[in-house]
């Protein structure tokens, strides 16, 4: 009864400290000027290839400023999200893998696509069976050590 009580008190905390996370209003807001102000440098770009017929490689080849400066920014944003990889729909992947199991890995392998994170999925799952395995084992020896 103490364990269920725990456990009840754990997952509800987990889900709990989840969902408060979820509901950032900031996410999904955007002004025009910070998304022109991202775009400036493509801008910028885009008009000097259409006004000189350049293509892609014609700029790289000539060590063009505005072509460097983006690559070197793509670059940057690529390993960015590698190192963040946020895990699927904002539930950390051990917790996909402490509840759900085989198909938490799963899910986390098919959303992500990271392994790092599909490792994380994996860890839970096993933390999840060594905890069953030891409640199981508790309770044969605890019907086994009753006496009649």
């Amino acid at each position: 009864m103490i364990m269920k009580k725990l456990l009840l008190t754990v997952f509800t905390l987990i889900l709990t400290l989840n969902l408060s996370n979820a509901y950032s209003i900031d996410d999904f807001e955007i002004s025009k000027s910070s998304y022109e102000d991202a775009f400036k440098e493509l801008t910028s770009l885009e008009s000097y290839v259409m006004e000189n017929s350049y293509t892609l490689t014609d700029l790289s080849t000539k060590n063009n400023l505005l072509i460097t400066k983006l690559q070197l920014d793509t670059n940057y944003s690529a390993m960015s999200t590698l190192e963040g990889a946020e895990p699927p729909l904002g539930i950390p992947s051990f917790v996909w893998g402490l509840c759900c199991g085989v198909s938490g890995i799963a899910i986390v392998y098919f959303i992500s696509e990271n392994t790092d994170e599909t490792k994380k999925a994996l860890n839970g799952c096993l933390v999840s069976g060594a905890i069953y395995a030891a409640v199981y084992l508790a309770a044969i020896l605890s019907s086994t050590a009753t006496t009649y």
